[in-house]
């Protein structure tokens, strides 16, 4: 609907459409389908992300997207959406998370595949393994980032990170960076024009003299971290880790963490996370 106002249609010109028989809702969330193509698989998915802008194809439907063998059953796109995001649909399966990270697959908005990996854990557990496999496989994401998304959603307590550790603890664990070589990708990553001078190695205002932080952007109130520990000890760590979160959150700090893997692999996106934080802390003057 959004799109056709602004191409400049009349709320008389849309009643009209669908009183002929030309058009046909789909849904309740404004979007139209022309009676001279098809519902299939494909228009279903695009009318569920039409309808949440906000959402990402998730589960089933992201799975089928990437091209991960077995086809799961998906007679409903899977939509994840932001939290607090008030969505409801009968043409969709709604998921609201905090683990979202939008990608583009064949022109559709999905989920990263790990995260994906993760939902599937909770909706069709008995293919997690044959699907974690075949991405591994084909090289479609690795090891080290699937890792990452389940400390992560360990540590929010997210559903399905249960059921992915397990799955990660039987297949092996993750390369594990020197400290020296995960700072190195750390420093490069924060030492950017788009972002404020840094501090490396500050001192925790929490406990001075005895704890450090990976890096501070002071012009944020931002504590940045970096951690390349293999990912079975990071689960182990998640109590340390909080505990210095809330340390810092009480000095009025924010305190933004980064795996191996992001930092070596994603290094754009890791600057706009730090961007995009410092905007939602309105930290940016």
């Amino acid at each position: 609907r959004a799109q056709i106002v602004h191409l400049g249609a009349t709320d008389a010109f849309i009643k009209t459409r669908l009183a002929s028989g030309a058009w046909r809702r789909i849904g309740s969330g404004g979007v139209y389908l022309l009676v001279s193509h098809r519902l299939g698989w494909r228009q279903r998915n695009r009318a569920a992300l039409l309808a949440h802008p906000a959402g990402v194809l998730g589960s089933a439907s992201a799975a089928r997207l990437y091209r991960l063998e077995p086809v799961l059953p998906a007679p409903l796109p899977h939509l994840t959406v932001p939290p607090g995001t008030h969505a409801r649909s009968s043409t969709a399966h709604i998921r609201r998370s905090s683990l979202l990270r939008r990608r583009l697959v064949d022109g559709f908005a999905v989920n990263s595949l790990p995260h994906v990996l993760l939902e599937v854990a909770v909706d069709h557990p008995g293919s997690l393994e044959a699907l974690y496999q075949e991405a591994i496989l084909h090289r479609r994401t690795t090891f080290d980032l699937v890792a990452d998304t389940a400390v992560r959603a360990s540590a929010g307590r997210i559903p399905g990170a249960r059921r992915l550790r397990l799955l990660l603890e039987q297949l092996g664990a993750g390369h594990e960076p020197a400290q020296s070589q995960l700072e190195t990708h750390l420093y490069r990553m924060l030492e950017h024009p788009d972002l404020p001078p840094i501090v490396r190695q500050a001192p925790a205002p929490w406990s001075p003299g005895r704890e450090h932080t990976d890096a501070s952007i002071p012009d944020w109130g931002m504590i940045v971290e970096g951690d390349g520990r293999v990912w079975h000890a990071r689960i182990a760590a998640l109590a340390n880790d909080r505990r210095r979160d809330r340390a810092a959150l009480a000095h009025g700090l924010i305190t933004v963490r980064f795996g191996w893997a992001e930092l070596v692999d994603d290094v754009a996106g890791c600057r706009a996370t730090l961007l995009d934080t410092a905007r939602a802390f309105d930290r940016i003057r």
